[in-house]
């Protein structure tokens, strides 16, 4: 399955235990804009999640065709 750019949204989340979503944005420069850092610190930080299971303050989320969130597997 190949992921599109609309797909996905960015957050930032807690970084404690439960993970509550602080921040939403559809682009990783909207997040970051928000946050207050530089877009390559969101970027960096889901793809140290993605690829290597490090928990950090951003994640993307894909949202599938129906609308509904589950975690980025693209």
């Amino acid at each position: 399955m190949r992921c599109h750019r609309g797909d996905f949204i960015w957050i930032e989340v807690t970084t404690d235990k439960y993970r509550h979503i602080v921040n939403m944005a559809d682009t990783a420069q909207e997040l970051a804009d928000k946050c207050g850092v530089k877009r390559g610190t969101v970027i960096s930080a889901a793809c140290r999640l993605r690829r290597k299971g490090i928990k950090g303050r951003f994640e993307r989320i894909y949202v599938g065709e129906n609308r509904q969130i589950r975690e980025s597997d693209c």
